[in-house]
């Protein structure tokens, strides 16, 4: 968790840094809060905690998460690549790759049917939607900047 907040912190572009972090804010909420839904629905649980004073599930859905999916976004407005390719892409690397590494390591139960598949499609819809939010708060900070 501490690793992943220190390579933010050298490596975001201080220019854009309300866009960044507004859009990594956003992943954030939206998976820490779906998150919590499907624990408390009992699709997912956590046999371990970090430790008693933190939730569970702290660092993968509210730090690590969030902070890849910043740099993505920021490497992709610098060189200009296709954002959603790039988030397709490593929306599999985490639901089929972090996902059994983390039931695999005991960290991560699905119950109820969850399976790899959802949680990917849960990935993208909260990335997607994160970034729709941020699209539409520059919109509105660009009028509001016009009716000056």
């Amino acid at each position: 968790m501490i690793i992943a907040l220190i390579i933010l912190y050298f490596t975001v572009d201080r220019k854009r840094l309300f866009e960044l972090t507004f859009f990594g804010f956003t992943i954030h909420v939206l998976w820490a809060n779906t998150d919590q839904i499907l624990t408390s629905l009992n699709y997912f649980s956590y046999p371990h905690s970090f430790t008693y004073v933190m939730t569970t599930g702290v660092t993968s859905t509210t730090v690590v998460f969030p902070v890849v999916f910043m740099l993505v976004y920021q490497y992709c407005l610098k060189k200009g690549k296709n954002f959603f390719l790039y988030t397709i892409v490593l929306n599999l690397l985490f639901a089929f790759g972090m996902g059994p590494l983390y039931v695999y390591l005991g960290f991560l139960d699905m119950n109820k049917g969850m399976n790899y598949g959802f949680l990917y499609l849960i990935d993208v819809v909260v990335v997607f939607v994160a970034f729709a939010f941020t699209k539409v708060f520059q919109m509105l900070k660009q009028d509001w900047k016009a009716k000056q």
